[in-house]
């Protein structure tokens, strides 16, 4: 049972505010997870700046702007920002919440499958230094 769940047996149905207010810590502890060290929502845009190190697939960012359909673009550099601009006809937090959530995940996806594979790289090397020992 997750928290919003859990507010609704106990206190009933919650408030829109208490609803976005779980939205937002969902969304910063999504970040948090994938190296995104500054998250900025308004009605209208998602903007997600990048730990200077973060683990990012270049060759997969392309890709994440194709499906966002020109929504979504990206800023290269020291720390690498992605800024999403909701469409003018569906301007609304709501909206803008769940783009984010989606943004996230997508990066999610990428980021793990290229850390996972780091991962297992390095432990294979790790494993080949102790059989050439």
């Amino acid at each position: 049972m997750d928290m919003q769940d859990e507010l609704i047996d106990r206190f009933g149905d919650i408030p829109k505010s208490v609803d976005n207010l779980l939205r937002i810590a969902r969304i910063k502890s999504m970040a948090h997870s994938i190296f995104v060290t500054d998250v900025l929502i308004t009605k209208q845009q998602v903007v997600l700046t990048m730990y200077e190190n973060a683990a990012i697939n270049p060759e997969k960012i392309p890709e994440m702007i194709t499906k966002y359909r020109g929504q979504l673009s990206v800023r290269p550099g020291k720390n690498v920002v992605f800024t999403y601009v909701e469409n003018k006809n569906r301007i609304n937090c709501e909206a803008t919440l769940e783009a984010a959530i989606r943004i996230l995940t997508d990066m999610r996806t990428n980021l793990r499958a290229d850390t996972d594979k780091e991962n297992q790289d390095k432990e294979n090397q790790d494993s080949n230094k102790g059989a050439d020992e």
